[in-house]
């Protein structure tokens, strides 16, 4: 009975312990927060590789500026309850931002996506692009492909943020473009090899584009341009 009631007390000092634990004090929030990591269905995904950036000042006076890529800073103001900060607007608007903070991170969660800050500001960790290989023989390109990447202006995007998948089939010159599962468009007539792409006429993310440029690379992977965007669609075989 003595260890039973022992063991209760020590639970209900550690759980008194965590629960000290969690509040925050106003300075652990005070300073520059920036945007760190992005979590959605699964995913992490790094907001510096995709050119995004956010930065929460919060300031003495109960002040916080909030910048973002391509916005004017905006100035709101914050409170402190426990281990939640809310920032209003101030203005009369009752939507309000709740950030958590826990192991020296703020976090933010809103419709399913999660929003990590920390101290220091995140470094892009883009995938390198291997360098092109040319082909000597089109069956190089034959074989299912799936889209992993959008790269554009030094700036990469995962397929999976887009909530689609899109693959390309290609046989002897012959492409068929799968978008989630169903054949979407096919190649009017097989390319040509032009050195050593794959030059083929088709319709892809619903554009009819004369002469698109298929092009394989070193690492195994495949690439297809995407001149709207300025850009490239990246492709990877599935793993069997």
């Amino acid at each position: 009975m003595k260890k039973l009631i022992s063991l209760a007390l020590i639970l209900m000092m550690s759980l008194s312990m965590l629960c000290c634990a969690q509040a925050a004090d106003v300075a652990d929030i005070l300073g520059t927060w920036y945007m760190t990591s992005l979590e959605m269905e699964g995913m992490s995904i790094n907001p510096a590789s995709m050119g995004m950036e956010m930065v929460f000042v919060f300031n003495e006076d109960g002040t916080v500026t909030l910048q973002a890529t391509d916005e004017e800073d905006e100035t709101a103001f914050w409170t402190l309850d426990g281990d939640t900060v809310t920032i209003a607007s101030g203005e009369g608007d009752d939507e309000t931002m709740a950030l958590v903070y826990a192991e020296e991170h703020l976090r933010i969660e809103e419709e399913g996506v999660t929003m990590i800050l920390g101290r220091e500001p995140a470094e892009a960790d883009n995938a390198e692009i291997a360098p092109i290989h040319s082909a000597a023989d089109i069956a190089e390109f034959d074989g299912e492909w799936n889209a992993t990447v959008i790269a554009m202006e030094g700036m990469q995007m995962p397929i999976a943020m887009l909530g689609m998948e899109i693959g390309l089939t290609i046989s002897q010159g012959n492409v068929q473009v799968i978008m989630d599962g169903e054949v979407t468009s096919e190649s009017d007539a097989a390319g040509n090899l032009v050195d050593g792409a794959l030059v083929v006429n088709f319709a892809f993310l619903g554009i009819d584009v004369e002469e698109n440029v298929v092009t394989l690379h070193e690492d195994g992977t495949l690439s297809v341009e995407i001149a709207m965007l300025g850009g490239i669609l990246l492709f990877e075989k599935p793993v069997e």
